[in-house]
């Protein structure tokens, strides 16, 4: 049997917490930039810990790193 990927859905904690309100503020068309402190402020996540909750987004393929310091919602199926 083949393994199955990763499910994408599968996060907890910060980064999770972070994607919801990232969900709210940014779309899959645009690149937007994000002011960390304030997104911190929004979801509770420490400011020192929001650096490991975007990393963790990202490599969950669930949000993308843009020129300019932006980010986008990675398209995903539904």
């Amino acid at each position: 049997p083949v393994a199955a990927p990763a499910r994408q859905d599968a996060l907890g904690g910060n980064p999770a917490k972070l994607l919801q309100y990232l969900e709210r503020v940014l779309e899959a068309s645009k690149f937007t930039v994000i002011n960390q402190s304030v997104a911190g402020q929004k979801t509770g996540i420490p400011l020192g810990s929001m650096t490991a909750a975007i990393k963790k987004l990202m490599e969950s393929g669930r949000l993308i790193a843009g020129p300019s310091g932006g980010f986008k919602l990675a398209m995903t199926p539904r």
